[in-house]
């Protein structure tokens, strides 16, 4: 859906959006950078990348440190929005990241906080506002545990009491849903369990199923707007991974980082 986009700014942030997006009542947030490429397997197939009229905008900020043009032939570096009925899903892609080292992380949030916010004050209207992560950063625990095997909900309401999940979650996996709590939106992070590798063959990677039927029908019982098929062709895509199939998802969400195929580690995302 190409075509003249109407403009907004908030806070210190920038959104293009066609006029449907008025007609949304939930948000979905994936960063496509994040530990894990399930998300990002699952957030293709939620917001039909492949379709054309699928993309109903774009969100930028001078604190969004993407690949700049240089080329004409390059990708939009702005944040892709897409809508499948009245669900909007934001493709949230190479956040900033100023620096893996502990001591680094001021300036993390200083760069992050703001968009982060501002999405949030956009689509305060909304009637749901989430994002889309999973278990992987557990890893990074000092005392590894066993890694969760379901998919969880967490609510705003639950959201630092003691009772609440532990898990580690990178900035953009948070942050939005704890801002939409406090402001009266209902809010939830919805978190899948990583993949797990057997084993690699060629440029293949053989995996367990990943949970998408199980995430899927949490998105649904809390009002998002699933397409058909959308579980079935993510695990599709995830079992017959190759890095041809990276690239495809890379240039249907418009991202130019290089994602790893399975975790990175990384935790200052």
């Amino acid at each position: 859906m190409e075509g003249k986009y109407n403009f907004k700014t908030i806070g210190e942030t920038d959104f293009y959006t066609h006029n449907t997006v008025e007609s949304a009542t939930h948000l979905l947030i994936i960063n496509t950078n994040d530990s894990s490429n399930i998300p990002t397997l699952l957030g293709v197939e939620l917001a039909q990348a492949e379709k054309e009229l699928s993309k109903v905008g774009y969100i930028t900020s001078k604190h969004v440190l993407t690949k700049p043009h240089r080329l004409l032939a390059e990708q939009n570096p702005m944040w892709p929005l897409f809508q499948y009925k009245e669900t909007l899903i934001a493709m949230i892609n190479s956040p900033p990241v100023i620096s893996n080292s502990g001591n680094a992380q001021r300036n993390e949030w200083l760069f992050n906080y703001p968009p982060a916010r501002d999405i949030v004050m956009r689509f305060k209207s909304l009637e749901r506002i989430g994002v889309l992560t999973t278990f992987a950063l557990n890893r990074l625990f000092v005392e590894p545990m066993p890694l969760p095997s379901e998919c969880v909900v967490v609510r705003g309401d639950d959201l630092g009491k003691e009772d609440c999940v532990e898990t580690l979650q990178a900035l953009w996996s948070w942050l939005s849903p704890q801002i939409a709590h406090l402001i009266g939106v209902d809010a939830a992070i919805y978190i899948m369990p990583p993949e797990k590798t057997d084993s690699y063959l060629s440029d293949k990677i053989s995996v367990e199923p990943a949970l998408f039927k199980e995430m899927t029908d949490l998105l649904r019982k809390d009002g998002y707007k699933i397409p058909r098929g959308a579980a079935n062709r993510a695990q599709k895509l995830y079992s017959e991974f190759t890095t041809e199939a990276l690239e495809r998802v890379k240039e249907l969400v418009g991202a130019t980082q290089d994602n790893q195929i399975v975790d990175t580690g990384a935790m200052f995302q």
